[in-house]
């Protein structure tokens, strides 16, 4: 059965009939089925090969089942075991599970019986496995997407490309687990390689080119890159001298991986990573194959910005050196630019011409308006004399040459002045045609560079599209900057219709107030907010969960600044955390139901002794009432009355009528009191097995409490004391029952194991549990003390992990307080910590707000 989890079973009985029937079974239902008749043939079996489960016989020659299994279990904790009794009187439930089994039967067994705890087994261990995978994809890409939106937030504020080296080197690194690794940058103008980040282990040819010289291992990564565009991925330490980028002797290397970086059909670098705890896989090769992409995105913007920045300067430097009085005029008439030669030559400064129109510097105004009509007509006048009035009040003739500055539309955006002295008009003519040309070059480059920079931006926002997880950039004041694909995916809205709107008013269907206090949260406190099981409305009606963290975006120390939304579906994995939670509580009322049943036996069994008792008296007193219904009949035949009373004495002394008469009173209140204690376990049960629900429901939390303590105790009635100290003034809380329920149990029978552990090292007297509950404000907090052993100190900060546990194997998932932590954290909005010291024991203090309050 290709569907079943435990692939080879062994079967150890010294029964060869029990043995013989258990493997002709199996081996019906398509498991690999092998048996061995005492201990010591079922150890030489498991060092042979592996087996999923273990079903063996408590009772054999020589080591007994549970032997066997201690010592199968410290060589491997994978393997399950299922103990087979036919002495179920000399062991427990309670004992064998504690000694580390996961199940068992008491023989004689039916064959469906142990078909369905080996398929309970197996579920348990498939949703354990499921949800174990399922984390670690998650969190990888949990990983990714934080190092994309890292590096994304980087290209957005200008980070220098070495910066941004670094951290994907760092990301690259963190995301494969290499323990080295380099980002080569190329020049690809002159073939120089050189690293821009590199770590220990790194040992590229610093200078060495690829188009003649230097390095010949640089020179053939650059060759192969160059011809083919593919990576190297190599898993194999046979063949590191293959690898060009490392030197053969200086790294020992095991495993290999380089991306090149290309811009088009040109390269710009590499790449490269060695030595990962795993072999690379094609996972691996798309994770750096997208940092690849954001590194050529990064070297391209600085090649822009480096060529705008030199523009720039070029422009600064010819305005500034010009020997003409040089002048840009906008729209209006009024100078935005005016070099010193135009100082010297007007006599006035920039600040001070700003002040006024500069139409008002030509002295006659009819000279003027023929210059404008010829400069509206052409765009531009050459050499054009005219007379211009200085500050001083002297009028010169100078000659003009000015040029319109017009959008790619045609809309005037200004003008380029340059002027010069008539006296010397050939030669200032001359220089003032080459430098107007050099000049309209030199407009036509920066736009050039800006459309360069304009373009990057566009791969950039291309990037944020690709990002897998939902990403929405908001403005400073919340309106929708970035929309990428998977938002478009999630929530069935096209970018183009929520591109610039606000974020309130896009039409998402989700918890709106909890989103508004999360935006409001992060801007409050500068620093990422974290919201959990978001409700929101897929595309096809159904209801999903959304885990979304709010970043600031930009410079947080000034007043406005943007935000970056980042946020994924997280209806799956909230599903599988129920299904396991769920799993836990049936296993938990599993284990509980030994103890309830023998909690109810004891009651039932004294009122039955005494219905019995009753069943006889009244047979008794029957007899007696049948003597006293002769005395008329007598009386009317003519016995006489002593006669009489004699006879109903010895009646009355015979049916011992003076001892019903004490007993039967005291057996029917016996009775009263056990049918009592029976409703009372029977109403605890049901109220701590409350049906789930999602919403919360205002519950008594003293009668919760004292619901789980009454089921739950078998489990601790023979190691603890139970005192509780209860606030009966509490009002009531809001709460998921059943959960809060669970939580409950949780830490009682954790309780109950650390006292059980204290008393069997020490005097074996009993230890204490006590509970207490009270208001404290908006908060009801519920506190659970115990006199166990204490938590080290070395693991307190582990002991809410999931899967984390100290109980031997098969004592304990590592769930328990993972899931309670979830429950009163995520789920109420509440508080669980703990106070402990070694040798004392542990306090463990829930607190629950009293009203409803948003995670």
């Amino acid at each position: 059965m290709s569907d079943l989890t435990f692939n080879r079973v062994l079967v150890v009985d010294d029964e060869p009939s029990y043995r013989t029937l258990v493997q002709q079974f199996l081996s019906r239902f398509g498991y690999r089925c092998d048996s061995a008749e005492d201990a010591a043939g079922a150890l030489e079996s498991l060092n042979s090969r592996f087996y999923d489960l273990v079903i063996s016989d408590i009772r054999m020659p020589g080591n007994d089942g549970l032997k066997l299994m201690k010592e199968v279990r410290g060589r491997n904790p994978a393997v399950s075991f299922i103990i087979l009794t036919g002495h179920a009187a000399d062991y427990s439930y309670s004992e064998i599970i504690e000694a580390g089994a996961d199940d068992y039967l008491t023989k004689p067994f039916e064959i469906t019986e142990l078909k369905a705890k080996i398929q309970r087994l197996e579920r348990e261990r498939s949703v354990t496995n499921l949800l174990k995978a399922s984390n670690e994809a998650l969190a990888r890409e949990s990983r990714l997407n934080a190092a994309m939106a890292e590096l994304s937030k980087a290209l957005i504020s200008s980070v220098p490309v070495e910066q941004i080296s670094r951290l994907i080197l760092k990301n690259a690194q963190e995301l494969t687990s290499s323990s080295c690794g380099c980002v080569v940058h190329m020049d690809p103008g002159t073939g120089k390689i050189c690293w821009t980040a590199d770590s220990k282990g790194s040992v590229l040819d610093h200078g060495a080119s690829i188009s003649s010289g230097g390095c010949a291992r640089c020179r053939a990564l650059g060759e192969r890159f160059l011809g083919d565009r593919r990576p190297v991925m190599q898993n194999s330490a046979a063949a590191q001298a293959d690898l060009p980028l490392l030197t053969p002797g200086n790294v020992p290397v095991e495993r290999f991986l380089a991306v090149p970086v290309f811009l088009g059909d040109v390269l710009l670098g590499c790449i490269a990573l060695a030595n990962s705890n795993h072999d690379y896989t094609d996972g691996d090769l798309k994770v750096i194959e997208r940092l690849a992409e954001v590194y050529g995105v990064a070297i391209q913007r600085k090649r822009d910005e480096e060529e705008l920045t030199r523009a720039k300067d070029y422009i600064e430097k010819v305005f500034d050196s010009s020997a003409d009085a040089v002048g840009i005029i906008d729209r209006h008439g009024r100078a935005t630019r005016w070099n010193m030669v135009a100082s010297e030559m007007f006599g006035y400064s920039l600040e001070e011409l700003q002040k006024k129109k500069v139409f008002e510097l030509y002295a006659d105004k009819q000279q003027l308006e023929a210059m404008l009509t010829r400069l509206r007509r052409d765009g531009m006048v050459r050499k054009y004399e005219i007379d211009i009035r200085k500050k001083d009040g002297s009028v010169a003739p100078f000659e003009l040459s000015i040029s319109l500055l017009r959008s790619d539309s045609g809309e005037t955006l200004g003008s380029v002045c340059l002027a010069r002295d008539v006296s010397e008009t050939k030669k200032l003519l001359m220089e003032a045609t080459g430098l107007n040309e050099r000049l309209q070059q030199e407009v036509a480059e920066r736009r050039r560079a800006e459309e360069g920079v304009r373009q990057a931006h566009a791969e950039i926002a291309q990037l944020v599209a690709s990002i897998p997880s939902i990403l929405i950039g908001l403005s400073s004041d919340d309106h929708v900057i970035w929309w990428n694909q998977a938002a478009e995916e999630t929530f069935g809205i096209r970018r183009a219709d929520v591109l610039g709107r606000p974020l309130d008013e896009c039409g998402l269907q989700w918890q709106r107030e909890r989103v508004l206090e999360g935006l409001a949260h992060c801007r409050g406190y500068r620093s990422q907010t974290r919201l959990d099981d978001i409700r929101f409305a897929r595309p096809d009606g159904k209801e999903g969960f959304l885990g979304i963290s709010i970043n600031p975006m930009g410079n947080v120390q000034e007043k406005h600044f943007g935000l970056i939304l980042l946020a994924r579906d997280t209806t799956e994995r909230k599903f599988m955390e129920s299904q396991l939670a769920q799993a836990q509580k049936l296993e938990s009322i599993g284990q509980l139901a030994a103890g309830i049943a023998h909690e109810i036996n004891t009651p039932t069994q004294y009122v039955g002794d005494n219905t019995r008792f009753l069943q006889d008296a009244f047979q008794d007193l029957s007899r007696l009432l049948e003597r006293y219904a002769e005395v008329p009949e007598a009386l009317k035949a003519g016995s006489s009355a002593e006669e009489l009373v004699s006879t109903m004495k010895t009646a009355a002394e015979e049916a011992d009528l003076e001892y019903l008469t004490e007993e039967i009173p005291k057996a029917i209140q016996q009775s009263l009191e056990g049918v009592e204690r029976v409703s009372k376990i029977v109403r605890a049960m049901k109220e701590f097995s409350h049906p789930g629900t999602e919403e919360k429901t205002a519950i008594d939390i003293n009668n919760a409490i004292e619901s789980t303590i009454t089921v739950a105790r078998n489990e601790w009635k023979y190691v603890v004391d139970m005192v509780t100290d209860f606030d009966r003034d509490l009002p009531l809380v809001p709460c998921l029952p059943g959960e809060l329920n669970q939580v409950i149990l949780n830490l009682i029978i954790n309780a109950t194991h650390a006292i059980a552990d204290v008393v069997e090292r020490n005097s074996g007297e009993k230890g204490t549990i006590s509970v207490s509950t009270r208001q404290m404000g908006n908060v009801v907090e519920i506190r659970l003390a115990d006199t166990g052993g204490g938590i080290p100190e070395a693991i307190r900060s582990k002991i809410f992990d999931p899967f984390f546990t100290t109980k031997e194997v098969g004592k304990g998932t590592g769930q328990g307080l993972a899931i309670s932590r979830s429950v009163i954290v995520d789920k109420h909005g509440g508080t669980l910590t703990f106070e402990t010291e070694m040798g004392t024991g542990t306090t463990f203090i829930i607190r629950l707000p009293i009203a409803n309050s948003p995670n």
